[in-house]
């Protein structure tokens, strides 16, 4: 065996041993037992360092290659929405890696970026590479969720059959069951999938308008088209959706509570969220998750018999 080969190994070892020991719970509570506030711009370094790092040590050839493979960083650049590359960027496709960092366009694209959510959205677009396969993605996702635990950095990332998602976190029990696993149950209903996740990535961008609230609304409206059989608004479910809860047993007190929940939710949506392009951040979170309460009830009570 090669002394590369031994080396990659043990690195797998370790990452996975200090992944078991816990490592991102004992850097923070190294900072708590010293009252350390660590700055959200010392964060968002060591995140960013991380990261880069997992793209270029990757085990993946062709996630390596996003820096140096000019059809990989031609496609890339597309969707960043950048220039085509300048015929004098510096790479060694022989090499895999950069003659010279600081040489190279993509690296100091990424490396450069000062604003947080734009350096999530180049990430996120490592995840759109039509040319990646979804076994290099899954790869590269397991680094990134080793490095936002690691860095403390306040960011989820969502996996699901068609794709992996960076989202901002919330409390991790209510990312969990209303987020993740709830996008994993709608995906069999690709419009109800497509809106939510419209939404998230909205939210990501911190773009609180009404476009963001209209995914939500219509990710749950269609939702209750596919599971109750018709094709009535929102507003108009509430015959429908009380017969359905019944001959799921649900208890009349949860059905209520159920029904009187969606009809407020509703009625802010065509009180505020129709009538005004701006929408309070504090207000778009409520409703967010929410909708990802109303739908991952739905999920549970599908399975009843």
């Amino acid at each position: 065996m090669t002394s590369r080969k031994k080396e990659k190994i043990t690195q797998k070892g370790m990452d996975k041993k200090l992944s078991q020991d816990g490592l991102s719970d004992k850097i923070a509570h190294f900072y708590q037992r010293w009252n350390i506030n660590v700055d959200q711009q010392e964060i968002f370094a060591d995140f960013k360092q991380r990261t880069l790092d997992s793209i270029l040590t990757s085990d993946e050839i062709k996630v390596r290659s996003i820096i140096t493979n000019k059809e990989l960083k031609k496609e890339y650049l597309r969707i960043i929405g950048e220039l085509p590359d300048d015929e004098n960027d510096i790479w060694d496709e022989s090499l895999i890696i950069p003659v010279s960092y600081h040489k190279n366009r993509i690296f100091n694209i990424l490396q450069q970026q000062q604003d947080f959510v734009k350096y999530l959205f180049y990430l996120q677009a490592v995840f759109w590479l039509t040319i990646l396969t979804q076994k290099e993605k899954n790869a590269l996702y397991m680094r990134f969720e080793d490095d936002i635990a690691k860095s403390q950095v306040q960011v989820r990332l969502v996996k699901t059959e068609k794709d992996v998602l960076f989202y901002p976190a919330g409390a991790k029990l209510l990312d969990d069951n209303l987020i993740n696993d709830m996008l994993g149950w709608v995906i069999k209903y690709p419009d109800v999938y497509n809106n939510f996740k419209n939404a998230l990535e909205e939210y990501t961008k911190k773009i609180y308008q009404r476009n963001l609230l209209d995914n939500l609304r219509l990710a749950l409206e269609l939702l209750l088209k596919h599971i109750l059989n018709n094709d009535k608004s929102l507003e108009n479910q509430k015959q429908a959706l009380g017969q359905y809860l019944k001959e799921k047993a649900i208890a009349s007190e949860i059905r209520n509570l159920y029904m009187t929940s969606i009809d407020y939710y509703a009625k802010y949506q065509n009180n505020h969220a129709k009538h005004s392009d701006s929408v309070n951040e504090t207000e778009v979170e409520f409703i967010l998750y929410l909708t990802g309460t109303f739908i991952r009830f739905l999920s549970i009570t599908e399975s009843l018999p």
